[in-house]
């Protein structure tokens, strides 16, 4: 049984080198019988000659992870391409091809082999090779979403269309398109510069809870919000949104320092008890938006650790820059470790 391994390995190796296909050894290859081998290079070295310079650049190592079928099945699909079929996809074929399914590379084959010329201009940006890997039946409902935009619709979302659209949800793809597709003139100057591609990942309940609030706003709110929004927002909690802009926390303009772009990652509550225990210690009227990544207990743990070391909590009219520090920082820049404080803050009781 060895000796026939062996043979077999010896006739592959004799007709790579006569074939000039050498470059194709590797592990899997030599996992194929010989007839295998031999019968799907025959496939790529019988091509008439005008398919060899489309599907001989394409033959690598990659082939083995194929057989002689899928490699035939593909071959049929692509062999025939008219000639703004094969400026579509020829940039779209690469060795990888061999890893798909061809039934998928001929159901995506046919939702693009056909395009207007209209559909073609924004379509084709958005194919790669990795496209041949997608579920077909979300390619063809994405395909159809934004097959017949208007001017204005083209304008707002073809920015937001990137090749990793064909891995999205259609269903949340169809969603966050209705939401955007009628913006007035006002919504749209509100809401372009936070459409990115990144929202098509979004989930379409946020995304349009988050829309009605920041639609929704007064004149004041609009003014006092909008300048923090970044395409991130899509992807925070619409609730603690609302809470945020509706609390009467920035009613007192010190705290209005707070309302930063990083302010809808944190959560109202947490706001609300930092700002207590600033409070309680007298430091609000320094207190800084770093604050708002610690804790109230590591706050105090830190304010107290100060005064028991005669360490000024304000200097020079500013909140020690201790307060603005990460944990990590403040051990390794400090040596101050804020758990082992936060411990004995605990400890002694002083954190009730």
């Amino acid at each position: 049984m060895i000796y026939i391994k062996t043979y077999e390995y010896e006739l592959i190796d004799k007709f790579l080198k006569d074939k000039g296909l050498e470059h194709l050894k590797c592990k899997q290859l030599y996992q194929r019988k010989y007839s295998e081998v031999v019968a799907i290079l025959n496939l790529f070295l019988n091509l008439p000659e005008e398919q060899k310079k489309l599907f001989m650049p394409l033959l690598t190592s990659n082939i083995w992870h194929s057989n002689l079928e899928n490699v035939r099945a593909i071959f049929d699909i692509f062999s025939n391409l008219r000639e703004e079929q094969e400026s579509l996809f020829k940039p779209l074929l690469t060795s990888t091809i061999w890893n798909s399914n061809p039934e998928n590379v001929r159901a995506i084959f046919d939702i693009f082999s056909n395009l207007r010329e209209e559909q073609e201009s924004l379509f084709k940006p958005l194919l790669t090779s990795n496209i041949w890997k997608s579920n077909p039946k979300n390619v063809s409902a994405i395909f159809d979403i934004f097959s017949n935009l208007t001017k204005e619709q083209e304008a707002l979302f073809k920015p937001l269309l990137k090749s990793t659209i064909w891995n999205s949800n259609p269903e949340n793809v169809k969603a966050i398109f209705d939401i955007f597709s009628n913006l007035t003139k006002e919504q749209e100057s509100l809401f372009k510069h936070l459409l990115k591609s990144t929202i098509w990942k979004s989930n379409p309940k946020n995304v349009r809870a988050i829309f009605d609030i920041f639609s929704n706003l007064t004149k004041e709110q609009k003014e006092v919000f909008m300048p923090l929004l970044t395409s991130n927002i899509w992807n925070s909690n619409p609730e603690n949104i609302k809470a945020i802009i509706e609390s009467k926390i920035w009613e007192n303009n010190l705290y209005r320092k707070l309302l930063t772009k990083s302010i809808w990652n944190k959560s109202i509550t947490k706001i609300e008890k930092i700002i207590e225990t600033i409070e309680k210690l007298k430091l609000e009227k320094y207190i800084t938006a770093s604050c708002l990544n610690l804790s109230p207990i590591q706050i105090k743990a830190l304010y107290h650790y100060m005064k028991s070391n005669n360490i000024p909590a304000i200097i020079d009219g500013k909140l020690n820059p201790l307060f603005n520090l990460a944990p990590s920082l403040m051990l390794k820049r400090y040596r101050v470790n804020l758990k082992e404080l936060v411990e004995r803050e605990l400890e002694s009781g002083l954190s009730k």
